[in-house]
Parts: C-alpha cells; structure tokens; sequence
C-alpha cells in the first residue's frame, strides 16, 4: 500500500472521541481511508469503540488521587498547627494553675477551652489524611452524626 502526504487528496488515518448525550456513552471513533493500486480513495474502515467504562475508571482514578492529596495537605497543616497547639494549651494550663486574678482566669479557660476546640479540630484532620484499609465495626449512630456535624462546623 503506498504512502502518501497528509493532504486533502490523501488523507491519513484519524481517531476522535466523542460523547452522546441522548445515550450517556463515550465512542472512540477511528477512521482509515482505503487506497487503490492508483494511489485513489475507494473506501474507508470505520472503527466506533464504547469507551465509556474506560471514561469511568479514569475520573474515578483521577478523583481518587485528587483524594489523596488533599488527604496529605490535610495532614501537613494539621501538624503544623499541632505545635503552637500545644504550646497554647501547655502555657494557659500553667497560668491558670498559678496565681493570677479571677478576670484573668476567666479569658485564660477561655484562650485554653477554644485550644483544646482548635486541637479537636487538628485530631480530625490528621484521622481524615491517615491511610487506613476500611474496618467493619458497630458504632453508634450519635456518635458518627455529632462527629461529622463538628467537621462540617469547623
């Protein structure tokens, strides 16, 4: 079969994917033109391929790792914040166990209770970025709706 230049005359093979709406599939379509002995177009084979599970599995890879990252940056940041945390919650527990006004006092449990808020926080970031096989378990219900209402309120 000869070979010719990509133009107009001679046409090479070409390869598309499209999706149709009205079917919810993606096709691959590939199409290759048909020479005869004269170098003369006298046909061409049409290839349509149903790619759409392919489609699928590509987003759900590209989700998946999307996922992770944020996973990971989740777990960066709660580290980062977990030191000065910890220093927070360390010096206004030291402060309040020592003597100082009553006023004082009052703003210390406050700076110490929304630290210990802030590090609640920071344990259910570090649990969300962990990697772990999923486990069959009984919970409590309660338990897992107040769990994820005080992600969702962070």
């Amino acid at each position: 079969m000869p070979s010719y230049p990509n133009d107009k005359k001679h046409p090479k093979p070409a390869s598309t994917e499209t999706f149709n709406v009205d079917l919810g599939l993606h096709f691959q379509e590939s199409t290759s033109p048909l020479f005869n002995e004269k170098g003369e177009i006298t046909g061409s084979v049409v290839v349509i391929r149903d790619v759409t599970k392919q489609k699928r599995i590509e987003e759900q890879l590209i989700l998946s790792d999307r996922l992770a990252s944020i996973g990971e940056l989740s777990s960066g940041i709660a580290h980062e914040l977990n030191n000065p945390l910890t220093s927070v919650i360390g010096f206004s527990q030291l402060m309040m166990d020592g003597d100082v006004p009553a006023d004082m006092k009052e703003n210390l449990v406050i700076v110490y209770n929304e630290a210990q808020r802030a590090a609640s926080i920071v344990k259910n970031l570090l649990t969300f970025g962990r990697k772990h096989a999923p486990v069959r378990e009984l919970s409590n219900v309660n338990t897992v709706i107040e769990d994820v209402l005080r992600l969702a309120c962070i």
